[in-house]
This record gives C-alpha cells, sequence and structure tokens, in this order.
C-alpha cells in the first residue's frame, strides 16, 4: 500500500486475494488519510465474516 499510495497517478481501487489483505490495506489507508470508497476503493473475493463489521465494508464478488 505504501509504494502505490506513493504512485504519481495513485490507483482508484484495490484488489486483494482475501479480506485479512484488504483490511490491512484499508488500516494503512486510513492511517495515510485516505478516504476509503471515495479517494480509493477495495475489493476481494473471501468473504469472511468479519467484514460486515467494518465501517466500510469491502466489496465481494
Amino acid at each position: 500500500m505504501k509504494k502505490l499510495l506513493s504512485l504519481r497517478r495513485r490507483p482508484n481501487a484495490v484488489i486483494a486475494f482475501n479480506d485479512y489483505v484488504a483490511m490491512d490495506a484499508i488500516r494503512y489507508a486510513r492511517r495515510q488519510k485516505i478516504r476509503i470508497n471515495k479517494d480509493v476503493s477495495f475489493v476481494n473475493f473471501a468473504n469472511e465474516a468479519i467484514c460486515d463489521y467494518m465501517n466500510h465494508p469491502v466489496g465481494h464478488y
């Protein structure tokens, strides 16, 4: 996330292979004052029940 967020053209979205990676990425982004689902969106593919308790639930596809 540090590398992605420091790019000249920061990504609009990040795809993570599981919920825990997505949650760590979101936590890092929040610490950098990135607005989740406004500045950068996150999506992943695991659909763990823990994500239901997040302020900004990660998209599941």
